[in-house]
């Protein structure tokens, strides 16, 4: 008898409060959008920005690296397709203390100073609005590529 009446007690706190909790509690949609210029456009880093915006990288159509800045209500400030030969990815982005942004992947010579091997590490700066600053690949003679990168409070880059 005790045992049904716990049973009981524990579905109705389930019922009445956990429930309408789950329901509820729901997080509220600011906005959605859909970004990219194919249904094959995927993001594999997205950061927020200090202006309250953010900042994607990843790849379109599965062949070319992709970065794309939105503003705080999801507008596209700028967007940068960065074609390569055989295929490239970006899979990090961070903003800089410069409030530029830098992006790590890897790609088949994807430097237009030539590649070091059969697929590099490629790392790229942006500004703020979107102009590439430099470039950089590295590697050996193998396969090659970063997965994510960070700056050092001595204003270094490192990625692995």
């Amino acid at each position: 008898m005790q045992n049904t009446k716990a049973r009981i007690l524990i579905l109705f706190f389930f019922i009445f409060f956990i429930t309408p909790a789950i329901i509820f509690c729901q997080p509220k949609i600011h906005w959605q959008k859909c970004i990219g210029r194919s249904p094959a456009t995927l993001l594999t880093s997205f950061i927020q920005t200090s202006d309250g915006g953010y900042a994607g990288a990843g790849t379109l159509d599965q062949t070319n690296a992709y970065v794309v800045k939105l503003n705080k209500s999801g507008g596209i400030q700028w967007e940068k397709v960065m074609n390569t030969p055989l295929g490239s990815q970006f899979n990090s982005i961070i903003q800089t203390f410069d409030q530029g942004y830098l992006v790590a992947g890897q790609g088949f010579t994807p430097c237009s100073v030539g590649n070091r091997g059969g697929r590099d590490a490629w790392v790229v700066k942006f500004d703020s609005i979107g102009n590439q600053q430099w470039e950089k690949c590295i590697g050996g003679t193998d396969y090659d590529g970063a997965q994510s990168i960070i700056q050092l409070l001595l204003n270094q880059l490192f990625n692995s």
